[in-house]
């Protein structure tokens, strides 16, 4: 599957999740903008696991936001849900095309 020349809504993930795919919704310039600011202004942090009893910090580094700080557990970690920054709340209000998004997880 080619994620970035398929332009349908099509779920991508048909068992265990939803995921849509709507294809290019910024331009050139859009994109480097909100990718500059969402790397300068995402609170990154590195992520935590519980590997054999043991909790680990790993390289990658993530970072969760989401409405009215809603929880997110894995791998033996709880993370509260930041709030929203502008960049994210921009991306979140062209997203109402698709109401359900309530949260953002990046890494």
């Amino acid at each position: 599957m080619d994620l970035f020349t398929q332009n349908s809504n099509q779920n991508l993930l048909p068992s265990g999740g939803e995921v849509l795919y709507f294809g290019k919704i910024f331009d050139e310039h859009q994109s480097q903008n909100y990718l500059h600011k969402l790397l300068e202004n995402i609170q990154w942090e590195h992520d935590k696991a519980v590997i054999f009893g043991k909790q680990i910090v790993v390289n990658r580094k993530v970072a969760w936001y989401a409405n009215g700080g809603q929880n997110y557990t894995y791998s033996g970690t709880t993370k509260t849900a930041k709030n929203w920054t502008k960049e994210l709340l921009e991306i979140k209000k062209w997203s109402q095309i698709t109401p359900k998004l309530n949260l953002i997880l990046a890494y």
